[in-house]
């Protein structure tokens, strides 16, 4: 995703291929792209075919889409090269899915490679770095080659990172051809868990489900006070519960609320940065987060039902930051909603599109009773499949449903090759026992303080997620600094999730800002000005992971009355500091009432009920100064009519 603000919006790149692809190139590549989200579909309902096989043939089939997809230079036509190299893909993955029984039988790291085996392991380690660069840029293949090199240069390395080396028969064996490498954990999840969600949301998509969301967007906050901005918020915090994406959300609604925030008078920056934060806020919020909420709940042994459920108040806290910074520039341009005529009808909205909650409900309600998200996912595609066919403005053609799989095994080409990348990683850090001296580093830097190893943690996570899909970045923080984190007292939740927000946040965070960029496109603005107004409006959110770190409540971690008092006075709390950050109301905000709001704002998401009382009395002061010069502003301008 950093070439990920263009190379994550698939369609694009895929209309774009095609121009060279020909007809029997096309044929191919929506060959190759159905029967990859069949095999999901039918897996997801009947169960795996096998571990690596499961695995083998989703990397084998997503790599094939990858090279057709994305041609080595943007805009230039498919080449040989690139046919080539489709081949190489399914080869060296469909060699591992043909002879996974034997390969999961054989004594690793005793029975040697054949030097067949460990050519073809190099040629499969080298496609999927050449895919990575094509998709997102040069970010995480840079890693994952220092990563590789680090393997090799282990005894030339001093102090507590070195160690005694590996050949490259024993490191191919334990990247390529074992379930700690490239066909681990992180392929399995997108094989399994992501597969599924992803072409629901394509799906739901392709029958109106997403023109539903953002019609009840319109409809319920259309009228309201600067309700374009609002309808933004809201559309996206629902449109991510099914989509699970920060840039395919900035594109999906975007498109329609960034023109209608202009149309209203929101400077076009603003627009953007609307709708960056508020897309960005989707692969936080449940039921449906992003990749790595999945892969977490497989790396830290946690059900992913109980990460959706400690993630949901979070979620609500980042979303009410973000529509009160919206609220308050509305205020400040004093900027009215939707006339009636330009808005939908919510009961007639709810009577056309009722049918798409249904699949939504199975999703939550086969989640929270304890059904794996794989049958939950697959329950509510097929329920919406048969829905979509008792209204006549929702069937979906055979076409229509080609495209939508087509379409959903193009995004998760990109997903699949993240994941076995990331797979390289965790190989190498299993390999090298690299984690464990990460952990004693993070450790000594920070001191034995938590605090300061958070403060570290977010800095490497938003870094990381600069360049980096977040599941890769989450995936390198976790095996990295999780650890430290949990040596130092924090539960595998709570540290997992802390890393998961920050490399979920670093896509509206310059200098690349992928979601911040993406909407920089529609709304033709500049990209680093849409960014930094969105670290201005996302900020509040910013602070939430170091607020549930210290107030469990926030997690629905504890009796009630801890988790009410948690919960009201830290949205008192992030309401105050999205004030301050803001610097007005209904009249600009001097100097003392700004920083009053921010004290506030900072105290009273503090943990503790001293700093609660502090926090509420500076609040008090702060709307007192605030009511003292709103009342002069009008005084003043009645005297002088």
């Amino acid at each position: 995703m950093a070439s990920l603000n263009e190379s994550v919006l698939v369609q694009e790149d895929l209309s774009n291929s095609q121009r060279g692809l020909g007809e029997t190139g096309r044929l191919i590549l929506r060959i190759l792209a159905v029967s990859l989200s069949l095999f999901q579909i039918y897996t997801a309902v009947f169960g795996m075919v096998g571990t690596l096989e499961q695995r083998a043939i989703h990397l084998a089939l997503a790599s094939g889409i990858g090279f057709l997809t994305f041609p080595m230079v943007k805009g230039a036509k498919i080449k040989g090269y690139d046919w080539l190299l489709a081949g190489l893909a399914l080869l060296s993955a469909g060699y591992v899915a043909v002879n996974a029984s034997a390969i999961s039988n054989r004594f690793s790291y005793i029975t040697p490679l054949s030097g067949f085996e460990l050519v073809l392991g190099i040629i499969g380690i080298v496609v999927l770095l050449e895919l990575a660069r094509r998709m997102m840029g040069l970010a995480l293949p840079l890693v994952v080659v220092a990563f590789l090199i680090y393997v090799a240069a282990g005894p030339y390395i001093p102090g507590i990172l070195g160690h005694r080396g590996f050949s490259a028969m024993w490191t191919v064996d334990h990247i390529y051809f074992t379930p700690s490498g490239v066909f681990g954990v992180p392929l399995g999840v997108s094989s399994t868990y992501v597969a599924i969600f992803v072409i629901f949301g394509a799906l739901l998509s392709a029958s109106g489900g997403g023109q539903f969301l953002t019609n009840f967007a319109l409809a319920a906050m259309g009228g309201v006070r600067g309700g374009p901005a609002k309808i933004a918020t809201v559309a996206s915090a629902l449109f991510g519960m099914i989509c699970g994406a920060a840039t395919g959300n900035v594109v999906t609604t975007g498109s329609v609320t960034i023109p209608l925030m202009r149309k209203m008078g929101f400077e076009k920056h603003f627009a953007g940065a609307v709708e960056a934060v508020a897309s960005t806020g989707g692969e936080i919020m449940p039921p449906i987060m992003g990749a790595a909420a999945f892969i977490m709940s497989q790396l830290a042994n946690i059900p992913y039902k109980e990460i959706a459920f400690a993630a949901a108040i979070p979620a609500v806290l980042y979303y009410l930051a973000v529509y009160t910074s919206v609220d308050l520039e509305a205020l400040r341009r004093n900027l009215s909603g939707l006339a009636k005529g330009e808005r939908p009808v919510l009961m007639r909205v709810l009577r056309d599109g009722w049918i798409f909650l249904i699949p939504i409900g199975i999703i939550l309600y086969m989640i929270f009773a304890g059904y794996t998200p794989i049958k939950a996912g697959a329950y509510a595609l097929l329920a919406n499949i048969v829905l979509c066919y008792l209204q006549r403005s929702t069937w979906l053609s055979a076409r229509q449903i080609l495209d939508g799989l087509e379409s959903a095994a193009c995004n998760l080409s990109l997903v699949a090759v993240a994941c076995a990348l990331a797979g390289v990683l965790v190989g190498v850090v299993t390999l090298t026992d690299l984690g464990l001296k990460a952990s004693q580093m993070v450790i000594v830097l920070s001191g034995g303080n938590l605090f300061v190893a958070l403060i570290l943690s977010m800095v490497v996570a938003i870094i990381l997620g600069m360049g980096m899909p977040p599941s890769a970045a989450y995936i390198v923080e976790a095996v990295l600094v999780a650890p430290a984190l949990e040596q130092m007292g924090l539960p595998a939740l709570v540290a997992h999730l802390f890393i998961f927000y920050y490399t979920v946040l670093s896509a509206i965070t310059p200098p690349v800002a992928v979601a911040a960029f993406a909407a920089a496109g529609i709304c033709g603005g500049n990209p680093m000005r849409v960014g930094w107004i969105a670290v201005r409006m996302g900020l509040p959110g910013l602070i939430i992971p170091f607020m549930f770190v210290y107030s469990r409540g926030l997690l629905l971690q504890g009796d009630v009355s801890q988790v009410l008092v948690d919960v009201v006075t830290s949205a008192i709390g992030v309401v105050s500091l999205a004030i301050g950050l803001a610097g007005n109301i209904r009249v600009p905000l001097g100097v003392l009432c700004r920083f009053l709001f921010l004290a506030a704002g900072l105290l009273l998401v503090s943990p503790g009920p001293v700093k609660g009382a502090i926090g509420l009395g500076a609040l008090l002061m702060a709307y007192m100064i605030y009511r003292r010069s709103a009342v002069k502003k009008v005084s003043d301008v009645t005297d002088s009519l």
